[in-house]
This record gives structure tokens, C-alpha cells and sequence, in this order.
């Protein structure tokens, strides 16, 4: 494994350490001040918009005072007449520019007197007109939605009040408020719009949107509140800043370009970063500095444990400035010293330790024979028990056929003789003689199954004693043996209405196809007799080794007895056996076909044989 350096890990610490540090300190530094200049930019453009909404306010005083002053001249006053009338009010709209006309309408709409005075709209209907419509309780002034009048390419707005039964009415020029906001140097590209309660432009920096009498489409969205972060004017976006003119609804909107908004606040990202950049420079170069003071000391250090490890114990290491440096020099020499006093006793501790552990070898050898001859007498004594077990296995089972055996035969002398006494006597019947030959058959039936069932029980013990000799070694194929096994146990299977379910995967084996042929023959006939299953299914896995499975939906095992079922004349149902076939079964996979097998069982889920054998 590659070893780092010291000063490449001191300065990638220093310079990350301080990297992350001056990088999350820009980060905040940076979020605080785009908030803050954003912020900035938010209330610049709302002082625009609040100063816009204070000269339309103002640019609306004027006529309310006026209004209030005819008010009090015309309705209030016993001594002006009506050709004086006249002549005051045309002197009102003379003086003041903004005025276009002023007007008396009656409570029907109908126009009963105009000044500038002009006698072809007298008795016209104007109750369709706003200054009209919007005109509710007497005394009060009322403000109209921008209309455009025929002879004027720009907006106008009537100022109402309805005094008795007759309403005067103001109309204002908003020309001059127009062309204000037209004129406005606002140094980028900014837009100002005002609009009235309609959404009609009454003023704008584009005058050509107000001539067209253009309608804001973001009206209604405005004066509900809901603003966008963003709005799209001929293809370019803006930010937009909403005042509204609650008494009239009346919107100002302020709209400045993305691009202008965000300036700022790119310019103070660029100099954040390069701040950044430059001080992540500065930060380097003084890591540098440092780790290079500081690896002067260590090299002093290395250099001392070189000398030292060539067996010159005498160096001394130099003091240092640092004081953890120091300590470390100080222990150093003294772990020098240590050493060589250390090193002048080794060599007679070598000689002292050789000559113990040559002692202890020889203790071990002995010990080591004597624990070789107690294991060989062990496994000797273990074969000889296992063989014990067997024998007096074997010889429980056999004894019960052979003592029938014996008993049978005793009978069969006892009625032989009795038979020979009558002949002798000549007091023999035929009645006699039938019975005796009767009994004599059965004697001999059952003396025929008892020798038959020791001939089982002897050939059986000589299985377990698997002779490699006599057994034939040879290729074979296992998808064919495995059939040849299936037809040899069809009809039990048909029998016993068992489902078989293969899974076959063929490979050509080195075995012992016979002794193979033997095993899978006992596992199903082992699956039908004492697992009652409704399916036997047969897998065979091939991987560097071949995996043979024998599993059933049976009766199952619980773990007593799965424990013992490899146990010589170990059985559930001694009606169907010695309890051999298992056992059997172990011994010719471990020890002819070298291969292993495993059981897996649960009560009433059935049990799985696993056959592990080498491919060659």
C-alpha cells in the first residue's frame, strides 16, 4: 500500500479546512448581501411608484377644491346671476390648463349648461357617459374611468358631484400628467404605467400604448394582489412593482428590467467570487509557509530514526521551537539511550531464550508423540465401540427370526416323534397323519420366513462394509440413470398416486453409476413408504460439483428423529425394516462416491434430501 506524505495530507487539510471555511463564509456573506440588495432594488422601485402616486393624487386635488368652491359660488350664492355664472366659470377653466370643460347635468344626464360655452351640447344625453354612472350621494366627489373624447388623442377623467338635482361635472385633461411620465429620465429601461379602474392606459412611458388607447392585460391581476415575480413586455421580462390607488383603483406599476434588477447583484457575485479566489490564494501560500516550518522538524526527526535504526544508538536529536516538537525530541533521545543499554543485554537474553525454547521444542516433540499415539488409540477405541453397537445391533434383530426359527424346528421334532410312536404302535389314523402333514407345512412356512428374514438381515449388515474392489468405476449420464431409477419405481409411484415433478439438468459423471442407481432407489422408496406425499420432486444442479434433491410434501420429521435417521437399525415403522436403508444410503455417498448429503425436514411439510458428488 502506497504511504502518503506528511506535508501533501498538512497542507490538504490546511487548504480544505480553510477553503470550506472561507467558501461558507462567502456563501452567507453572499446570501445576505443579495437579499439586501435585492431589497434595495424592491424599495427603489417602490419609492418610484409611490412618488408617481403622489403627483396623480396631487394632479387630483386641484379639481376637488374646484369643484367645492363652484359648489359654494353657484348653489350656495343669493347675489351671482346667470350670465355672471358664465362668466365666472369660463374664467375657472381659462386659468386652470388641466380643465378641458366643465359641465351641469341634470339628474337625467341631460347637459344644461357647458364652459366653455357651447350651445350644440346643450340638452344632449351624457347618462351614459362615467362621470355620470358612478355619481351616487350628493356633496360627494366622484372620479371616472379614463375616456377618450373625439377631438383629443388623449385620456380624460371626469370629476362629478351632484349638488340638489343637478350634477357638475369637470372634465381633466390628463395630458400633462401623460407626457410627465412620458418625460421621466428613468436611466434604464424601466416602464411606468398608470391605470384607471378599467384597466385603460392613462399614462405610460411609451406614449404610443396611451394614443392606441391600449388596456393593461395584467390589470386584474394587479389590483387583486396576486403579482408575479415576473411579467413579459414585448419579449423581454420585467419586474414588476404595484401601487394601488385604493379610492379609485387606480393602478402604477413600475417595471424594471431582469437584466437592470439583477445587475447589481451580479456585479457583487463577481466580486465575491474573485474575492474568494484571491483570498483561497492567499490562504495557500501561508499553508505553504507554515507546513514548510514545521516539516523541518520532522524531517530532523526522520533523518534521527534512520541513523538510529542503523544501529548507531549515540545520535541525539536537536531541540525545537515547537514545544510538542521538543517533548517529542526529548523522548526520542531517551528512547535512544533505552536502546542501547537495551541492545548491549540482547544478545546474552538471545542465548539465555535459545537455549529455553530449545528445551521446550524437545518437551513438545514428546508431548506431541504422546498426543499422536493417545488419538490413534481414541479412533481405535471408537471403531471398536461403533463396531460393538453394530454387532449388538445386529444381533438383537437377527436374534428374533432365528429363536422362531429354533422353535419352529423343536416343534416340528416333537410332532415327528409323536407321528413315528403312533406308525410304530400301528395306531395311526389318517385323520392323524393329515393333521400332521398340515402342521408340518405351516411349521415349515414360518421356519422358511424366519431364514428369509435372516438372509435380509445379513445381506443388509454386509452393504455397510461398501467393497471399492467389486464396484465398477465409469462415465455416465446422469439425466439417464436418474430415468432408468424413475421406471424402475413407476408402478409403486402409480400406485400411490404420487405426482413426480423433474427439474433435470443432464452432466456426464465419473462414478459409480450402480451404487448412484442404489442410493436414489432407497430415497424414494424411503419418500413413498414413511412420507405418505402426494408429490415427489427431483432437482439436479450442476456448478463445479453436481447437486442432486429428493424432495416430498409428506409427513415430515421432527428434530428427534431427524437427528438419528443416519443411526444403524434406526426406524419409524419397524414393520418396513430393520432401519438399515439409511444408513446404508449414508455410507455409500461418503464413502464410495465421495460426496456428502444433507436432510431438511418439518412435521407435515414434507422432507429434502441433498446429494452433493464431485463431477469427476
Amino acid at each position: 500500500m502506497k504511504k502518503k506524505s506528511l506535508k501533501t495530507e498538512l497542507m490538504l487539510e490546511s487548504v480544505i479546512y480553510g477553503m470550506l471555511a472561507i467558501v461558507i463564509v462567502s456563501i452567507i456573506v453572499t446570501f445576505v448581501l443579495f437579499n439586501f440588495i435585492e431589497n434595495e432594488q424592491y424599495k427603489k422601485n417602490s419609492a418610484l411608484s409611490r412618488a408617481v402616486a403622489y403627483q396623480l393624487d396631487s394632479y387630483f386635488m386641484q379639481p376637488s377644491d374646484v369643484l367645492n368652491e363652484l359648489k359654494e359660488t353657484l348653489y350656495l350664492s343669493d347675489y351671482i346671476t346667470d350670465n355672471h355664472k358664465q362668466d365666472f366659470v369660463d374664467s375657472i377653466v381659462e386659468n386652470i390648463s388641466k380643465f378641458s370643460s366643465v359641465l351641469i347635468l341634470d339628474d337625467s344626464g341631460t347637459v344644461l349648461f357647458s364652459s366653455p360655452e357651447n350651445p350644440e351640447i346643450i340638452g344632449i344625453d351624457h347618462s351614459s357617459y362615467p362621470y355620470f354612472l358612478n355619481v351616487k350621494e350628493a356633496g360627494k366627489v366622484y372620479w371616472s374611468s379614463a375616456f377618450f373624447a373625439f377631438e383629443s388623442k388623449y385620456p380624460q377623467v371626469g370629476i362629478s358631484m351632484k349638488v340638489e338635482d343637478e350634477i357638475m361635472v369637470a372634465i381633466l385633461d390628463m395630458q400633462s400628467f401623460a407626457s410627465h411620465i412620458y418625460d421621466m429620465d428613468l436611466g434604464d429601461k424601466s416602464i411606468i404605467t398608470v391605470t384607471d379602474d378599467k384597466g385603460n392606459y392613462v399614462a405610460h412611458t411609451d406614449m404610443d400604448t396611451v394614443f392606441l388607447r391600449g388596456v393593461d392585460q395584467m390589470y386584474q391581476t394587479y389590483s387583486s394582489g396576486n403579482i408575479p415575480d415576473t411579467v413579459s413586455y414585448k419579449g423581454l421580462d420585467y419586474i414588476p412593482i404595484v401601487e394601488t390607488i385604493e379610492e379609485r383603483n387606480w393602478v402604477i406599476t413600475v417595471l424594471q428590467s431582469s437584466q437592470t434588477f439583477y445587475k447589481p447583484i451580479s456585479q457583487m457575485l463577481i466580486v465575491s467570487i474573485i474575492t474568494t479566489l484571491l483570498i483561497l490564494v492567499l490562504v495557500y501560500l501561508l499553508s505553504k509557509r507554515r507546513v514548510n516550518k514545521l516539516m523541518v522538524t520532522v524531517n530532523d526527526l526522520t533523518e534521527a530514526s534512520e541513523i538510529i535504526s542503523s544501529g548507531s544508538y549515540q545520535h541525539q536529536v536537536k531541540d525545537s521551537q515547537y514545544y510538542e516538537f521538543n517533548q517529542l525530541s526529548m523522548a526520542f533521545n531517551k528512547m535512544s539511550r533505552d536502546l542501547d543499554i537495551i541492545t548491549n543485554n540482547l544478545e546474552k537474553q538471545v542465548k539465555d531464550r535459545t537455549l529455553e525454547l530449545s528445551k521446550a521444542n524437545e518437551d513438545l516433540k514428546t508431548s506431541l508423540n504422546t498426543l499422536k499415539e493417545t488419538q490413534a488409540k481414541l479412533v481405535e477405541s471408537e471403531k471398536l465401540a461403533s463396531l460393538g453397537q453394530l454387532v449388538t445391533g445386529v444381533a438383537h434383530e437377527i436374534n428374533t427370526p432365528i429363536g422362531v426359527a429354533f422353535t419352529m424346528t423343536s416343534y416340528l421334532k416333537e410332532l415327528t416323534q409323536i407321528t413315528e410312536e403312533k406308525i410304530s404302535n400301528k395306531t395311526i389314523t389318517k385323520r392323524h397323519l393329515d393333521n400332521h402333514i398340515e402342521s408340518t407345512l405351516k411349521t415349515l412356512l414360518l421356519l422358511e420366513n424366519s431364514l428369509h428374514q435372516s438372509t435380509q438381515l445379513i445381506a443388509s449388515f454386509k452393504q455397510l462394509s461398501i467393497d471399492e474392489s467389486s464396484a465398477i468405476k465409469k462415465e455416465f449420464s446422469l439425466e439417464s440413470l436418474i430415468n432408468n431409477v424413475l421406471l424402475q419405481n413407476e408402478n409403486k409411484i402409480k400406485e400411490s398416486g404420487i405426482n413426480l415433478n423433474l427439474s433435470i439438468r443432464d452432466v456426464h459423471l465419473n462414478s459409480y453409476p450402480l451404487e448412484l442407481e442404489k442410493v436414489l432407489n432407497g430415497l424414494i422408496k424411503n419418500a413413498i413408504t414413511h412420507g405418505q406425499p402426494k408429490n415427489i420432486t427431483i432437482i439436479s444442479l450442476v456448478t463445479d460439483k453436481v447437486q442432486i434433491k429428493v424432495k416430498d410434501d409428506g409427513l415430515g420429521m421432527d428434530n428427534d428423529v431427524l437427528e438419528k435417521i443416519f443411526h444403524h437399525f434406526f426406524t419409524t415403522s419397524r414393520s418396513e425394516g430393520v432401519g438399515l436403508g439409511l444408513t446404508i444410503i449414508y455410507h455409500m455417498i461418503t464413502n464410495l462416491l465421495n460426496g456428502t448429503i444433507e436432510v431438511n425436514s418439518e412435521p407435515q411439510n414434507g422432507t429434502e434430501f441433498i446429494i452433493t458428488l464431485p463431477i469427476d
